[in-house]
């Protein structure tokens, strides 16, 4: 791998190192990260988790050329393998007016970028009756299956829908926050039912308080009711939270569902801040 190109962390639970053909692989991919996990479907038990490096990739085609440097090193065997893709080029369709054949018409109502109908994917989110049409380059696409065989993919959204979706017992109304380095996704759930979802790109605190806000304030939400469940990179002695404590009075960071199991190994990694990761095989029952 080149320097730009690096495996960071890499866990596994080597009494499951013969037993790859048993376990599901789930990368999240972004343009400068890639994460991974490996799950015996059979216990629901993550098994093992890496992160890879990219790069400073500012496209998709140099994501590609660095992926092509991690991939082909993966054991071909796995029983199921899906990828996310975490990206702002993606458009929600309910899923009762939603035409496969007309994907590449609704993408581009919404992107002013041209996109060939072969980068073009979508995913359904039963949970929510919706539907997720996403970019995800051909070439991509390929290379991952090329080596692993048929493979899902799926949408940063898709997985988070699904998550809101598990949380809408929980209280009548409330929001969840993912929050990672340069983006969040945000969730309001009213009287049990999704209500408002979207992502909004951030630099600073300061960004993400006015998106915050400006939600709760279009929305009518009280900030004094109404929780908020935070997920993803977030501690509670960071200045991000300390700052959501100043205006949401109900605020904190979400656990990972008690039937989520790991092994051992994982526990040298803060599993919350890879909510989406561990919860993406939601996707795929």
């Amino acid at each position: 791998m080149t320097n730009s190109t690096a495996l960071q962390k890499s866990l596994f639970d080597q009494s499951f190192v013969d037993q790859k053909s048993q376990l599901e692989l789930y990368f999240h991919l972004g343009k400068v990260k890639l994460h991974v996990g490996f799950l015996n479907a059979n216990s629901l038990q993550f098994v093992g988790f890496e992160e890879y490096a990219l790069g400073e990739n500012k496209n998709w085609s140099q994501t590609l050329e660095s992926l092509r440097l991690i991939v082909p090193y993966f054991p071909k065997e796995f029983k199921k393998v899906s990828i996310a893709i975490c990206s702002s080029s993606f458009v929600v369709s309910p899923t009762a007016l939603y035409d496969q054949h007309l994907k590449s018409e609704l993408f581009h109502l919404n992107h002013s970028e041209k996109v060939s109908s072969a980068d073009l994917l979508s995913h359904e989110v039963k949970s929510q009756q919706l539907n997720i049409v996403f970019k995800v380059p051909f070439l991509i696409q390929n290379l991952f299956q090329a080596h692993f065989g048929p493979c899902a993919f799926v949408h940063e959204s898709s997985v988070f829908l699904e998550i809101a979706n598990t949380f809408k017992q929980k209280s009548n109304n409330q929001l969840l926050a993912h929050i990672y380095d340069d983006h969040f996704q945000l969730v309001y759930l009213k009287n049990q039912k999704l209500f408002f979802y979207n992502q909004f790109e951030y630099k600073s605190v300061e960004d993400f308080m006015y998106y915050l806000l400006y939600v709760i304030e279009q929305l009518e939400i009280d900030r004094e009711q109404v929780p908020l469940q935070l997920m993803g990179k977030i501690e509670k002695d960071s200045p991000l939270f300390e700052m959501v404590f100043k205006y949401v009075r109900m605020v904190s960071i979400a656990e990972l569902d008690q039937s989520i199991k790991n092994s051992q190994v994982l526990s040298q990694i803060k599993m919350t801040h890879f909510y989406n990761l561990f919860n993406q095989y939601l996707c795929e029952l």
